[in-house]
């Protein structure tokens, strides 16, 4: 089995810049997805839509998973060309649309992928159903325990929550995602070219990450597995710090 690969760019609506508005642009953008992207919706329990955000230097990698707490299945690869951050989140609505009650999960360490999931509330999509990955922020990850195996709780009754760097533990999620059989991968050109490319090097206590090609495909599975690791774990999302990244929030 192969991937299914789609790619929609500025070629693609460069002639739409005429529009007399947004809305109207909008409604044509939609009308060449239709045209020029078929993705059909697979029975599943969740279905993840996850992305890196590139603007006019790089792509946007957008997969679709579709699974449940026993294994995700990739099936659609779409690259986004030079698209601005607004046409992007068209995008992401349309597959919201198309797809149904879908899950993404965006990158959003720097501010593009930052205006695309607040473009995406403006669009009508809840914001618990939207995952801003900041990689070089800390996230819950779980809760302290005494040495009884008991959830440490705060003077106020709330529990004592435990946090690691975001792009930290996307790694570590991926490790458990990959080697546990946890995901379906098809044949994947680009999936070949780039995760074998992709290092850690140890520097104190933590790691620096790198890649000798593009790692645009594997930022957006660290987007997948943060997704998928809060949606088994919803208990983790409840009370959000103002100054903390967790999924939805």
């Amino acid at each position: 089995m192969k991937i299914k690969e789609f790619e929609f760019g500025r070629d693609d609506i460069a002639h739409l810049d005429s529009c007399k508005n947004f809305d109207e642009k909008t409604e044509k953008i939609y009308e060449l997805l239709d045209k020029n992207i078929i993705i059909d919706k697979v029975p599943a329990e969740q279905i993840i839509v996850a992305s890196d955000i590139g603007t006019t230097g790089s792509p946007s990698q957008v997969c679709i998973f579709f699974g449940d707490s026993e294994k995700f299945k990739w099936r659609y690869l779409i690259s986004l060309f030079q698209l601005t951050t607004q046409e992007q989140a068209r995008v992401f609505k349309w597959i919201y649309t198309k797809l149904g009650n879908v899950f993404i999960s965006l990158d959003c360490t720097n501010s593009d992928g930052r205006a695309i999931a607040d473009e995406l509330e403006i669009l009508g999509i809840p914001k618990d159903q939207i995952t801003r990955c900041i990689m070089n922020e800390k996230i819950k990850v779980g809760f302290r325990l005494d040495k009884d195996g008991n959830v440490q709780i705060e003077k106020n009754g709330e529990p004592i929550y435990k946090y690691e760097i975001t792009l930290d533990w996307a790694c570590s999620e991926l490790d458990k995602v990959f080697y546990n059989g946890l995901i379906e991968i098809p044949h994947s050109d680009l999936f070949l070219k780039e995760f074998p490319s992709y290092f850690a090097t140890k520097i104190g206590t933590g790691y620096k990450y790198g890649s000798s090609t593009t790692d645009h495909l594997v930022q957006s599975f660290q987007c997948f597995s943060i997704c998928r690791f809060y949606n088994e774990n919803k208990n983790l999302i409840e009370v959000q710090p103002q100054d903390t990244f967790v999924g939805g929030f």
